[in-house]
Formats: C-alpha cells, sequence, structure tokens
C-alpha cells in the first residue's frame, strides 16, 4: 500500500499540529514484516504486528523525545519518520539496527508461527509536514516514497539506504567499510544507487546480497576490467580533473580509450600488431591526451562519452563506481570484482598499491 495514501488517515494520538506546511530535513526508517500472511493464522498476524509496534515504540523512546517522530502505519510495515533537533546524523540507522535486535531477541521465546523478519529501508530528504485530516501533524514528499522504493530491494533483516545517507555515515569511523552499493533502475529508466549495511557483528543483521542483485552481476569483459583498472590507477588524476561539465565526458572517453588500447596491446603479434588509437602528443601525458579531449565540442564530447562506457563496456558497469552518473572513481565492490575475475590485469597494473 502506498505511504501518501495513508498520509490523511492516521492518527497521533495528543500530538500538536503544525500550520500547512513546513520543509523540513526528515530522516526515514521505512520497514515491513516479510511474509507476513504465509502460513500464519490470524491470531499469529495480530500477535506479530503488536510486537512489532512495541518494539518499535520501546526502541525509538529509548533515543527521541515524543515530538521527533511521526509514525505512519503502512499495511503490516511503518514508516517512521524522524526531525528536529533531537535527531542525529545517524538516528535512523541505529533505531533500525535496535529494531532488528529486539526482534532477533523476540523470535527465540516463541513459536515459528509467530517469528518474523523485516526488511528496512533508510533515507532522508527536506520534505513537508502537513496539518492532516485529523489536525494533527504529518510528512509530505518525494523522499518518503523513495525509501519504501529502497526497502522493496531488501530481503529479511536486511538494511538499505539511499545515497544521501551513504554519503553522510560512509566518512564517519564507525561506518567506514561497512557498505555494499547497488545499482538499478526505478520506473522511466530513472537511475537509483542504494547501499547496504553490512556488519557480521550487528544481532540480527542479514547481511548477505539481496536477492534483487544476485542474478544481474554478469563477468566483467576485457575492456571493462581494463577500464575499471585505468579507473583505479589514475584515481589521483581523476579527482584533479573531475568536475560538473565536460570534463567527466572527457575522463571517461580518455579511460575508455586507453582500455581500448590495453586490450589491443595485449592481444597484438608480430604478425598482427595493434595501432594505439589513444591522441598522440608532443609527450603523450594524460595531462596532454585530457586537454586535446577539453577541446572537442561539449556534445560531442558528451555522446562519445556516454556511447564508450554504454555500449561497449556495458550499463551494468555502473554498480562498480562510487557514483553512477560519472563512473569514475571504482568502488570496493569494483575493486574486489576486477582483483577476483582479472587477476592478471590487477598484477600487471600492480593494483595493490593504489588503495
Amino acid at each position: 500500500m502506498d505511504v501518501l495514501s495513508n498520509l490523511f488517515r492516521i492518527k497521533h494520538t495528543g500530538r500538536k499540529s503544525i500550520p500547512n506546511s513546513t520543509l523540513i530535513l526528515v530522516r526515514y526508517v521505512y520497514l515491513d514484516i516479510v511474509g507476513f500472511t504465509y502460513e500464519r493464522s490470524v491470531e499469529a498476524q495480530i500477535d506479530i504486528i503488536s510486537e512489532l509496534n512495541n518494539i518499535i515504540k520501546d526502541v525509538v523512546a529509548k533515543r527521541l523525545p515524543s515530538n521527533a517522530v511521526i509514525y505512519i502505519p503502512v499495511g503490516d510495515g511503518m514508516c517512521i519518520a524522524l526531525f528536529g533537533k533531537d535527531v542525529n546524523y545517524e538516528s535512523h540507522i541505529c533505531i533500525a539496527l535496535d529494531i532488528l535486535d529486539r526482534i532477533h531477541i523476540y523470535n527465540q521465546s516463541v513459536e515459528t508461527m509467530r517469528q518474523f523478519q523485516v526488511r528496512i529501508g533508510i533515507n532522508q530528504n527536506d520534505d513537508n509536514t502537513i496539518t492532516d485530516i485529523n489536525g494533527n501533524m504529518n510528512v509530505i514528499g518525494a523522499g518518503v516514497n523513495l525509501t519504501q522504493r529502497i526497502m522493496s530491494y531488501a530481503n529479511g533483516n536486511q538494511i538499505l539506504v539511499s545515497r544521501s545517507v551513504y554519503d553522510t555515515l560512509s566518512t564517519r569511523e564507525k561506518y567506514m567499510n561497512k557498505f555494499r552499493p547497488y545499482f538499478t533502475q526505478m520506473k522511466h529508466n530513472i537511475p537509483l544507487n542504494l547501499f547496504q549495511y553490512i556488519d557480521e557483528t550487528a544481532i540480527g543483521l542479514n547481511s548477505e546480497v539481496p536477492l534483487a542483485f544476485t542474478s544481474k552481476d554478469p563477468t566483467l569483459s576485457k575492456v571493462a576490467a581494463y577500464y575499471l583498472a585505468h579507473c583505479i590507477k589514475n584515481k589521483e588524476f581523476i579527482l584533479k580533473k573531475r568536475g560538473s561539465g565536460q570534463d567527466n565526458y572527457a575522463l571517461r572517453l580518455l579511460l575508455w580509450y586507453l582500455a581500448k588500447d590495453s586490450v589491443g596491446k595485449s592481444e597484438s603479434t608480430l604478425a598482427n600488431p595493434y595501432d594505439p588509437q589513444i591522441i598522440e602528443t608532443e609527450h603523450n601525458t594524460l595531462d596532454e591526451q585530457f586537454a586535446a579531449f577539453m577541446e572537442l565540442p561539449f556534445w560531442v564530447c558528451y555522446d562519445c562519452g556516454q556511447l564508450a562506457v554504454d555500449s561497449d563496456i556495458g550499463r551494468g558497469l555502473h554498480r562498480y563506481f562510487e557514483d553512477v552518473r560519472d563512473a569514475l572513481i571504482v568502488n570496493t565492490f569494483g575493486r574486489n570484482k576486477l582483483k577476483s575475475e582479472w587477476p592478471s590485469i590487477w598484477e600487471r597494473f600492480d593494483l595493490d598499491k593504489f588503495e
């Protein structure tokens, strides 16, 4: 059931209303019960919903005051909206982990029919608070809908987060190296970067790869492998040149030609030598080659850069990069895939020293 269809009929007893409407930063924890009705009696379903509600209210109350949260019941789940000065950068994921911990403890004390798992999506966005038909405060906006979509890719007891949440958490020591990236497309081919929180020490957390992504990871082609290798090797150069316009398309084009030349050279023989395609310059440095691509008309550079990566290397390559929009900085997932599938290329480029 869609969140927005519920926003105007949720009761929040005792909550003060505010004027329609105010734009604020809202952090979301969206969860639902996996296989809620499957082989469960009505009585067991009622017990599970009751227990989940108790767990959520208890967990949230231990971290935040009541005026910092809105509960939006959604079918067999819940969207928890957090806002205000008492909510910090990690409130949403801490609450999610606490909920999984409590569910794990509960499951150990009940029969199989009353045991359950939840899947969790986390997001943060500037959304609007509104006064609903009951005169209570509610939220509406793109953030809550995206959170639901993110959650839909998770399996039981897994946590998936949005790009905005990842950007906030991944630079903190507590959360470094605890996210696994994925790329997918929503309706109308809208790209979506999401990240799975993984921590083998977290009680109740499922760190396995979500089923939605287990069958969508084809083996790297040779040119794709070389593209990743050149991106890793030249990371400092990429960071220095990366921008917000033609810079990124010029970089993609340059790296693509480097990859094509690497493939050609690796297959070259005396009888069939390879003629490099990369632009020749006086000293043939990366700076000079990049400058040559920057002199191309913008749309030529844009179209060639897009086609080079998307058609020749493959759209699936985007999931191996920190930012799907530029496909330049290789993430941990991409590094591991290159190292496991093309160890010869990894060793040839000596990529261990480019950590």
